[in-house]
C-alpha cells in the first residue's frame, strides 16, 4: 500500500468489497472472468446484522487499510470524512 499516486481513479471513487455467497454468485454470473479477488479462503467470515454471513478481508488488512485511508484522506480529499469502515 506504499503506492499513493491515485490518479484519474480517485475522481470516481475507490472501493473495496465484502461480499457474500450470493454476491459472489451475482458478480461472476454479470462479470465472467471478473479479476475481483473473491477468494473465500482468503477471507474471514462474519454474520450479517440480519443472519446471513459475508466475507471480509482480514483483520490486519483491515487495520493497515483504515490506517492507510485515514492518513491520507486530508491530503487528496480536504472536505473527506471517514463515516463507515467494514
Amino acid at each position: 500500500m506504499k503506492n499513493t499516486s491515485f490518479g484519474q481513479a480517485s475522481r470516481k471513487g475507490v472501493f473495496f468489497l465484502r461480499f457474500t455467497v450470493r454476491g459472489k454468485a451475482n458478480i461472476n454470473a454479470i462479470f465472467p472472468g471478473s479479476d475481483l479477488p473473491l477468494d473465500e479462503g482468503e477471507r474471514r467470515f462474519k454474520f450479517g446484522q440480519f443472519g446471513y454471513g459475508k466475507y471480509l478481508y482480514a483483520k490486519e488488512e483491515m487495520e493497515e487499510a483504515k490506517l492507510f485511508f485515514t492518513d491520507l484522506l486530508p491530503q487528496y480529499f480536504p472536505q473527506g470524512k471517514l463515516l463507515y469502515f467494514v
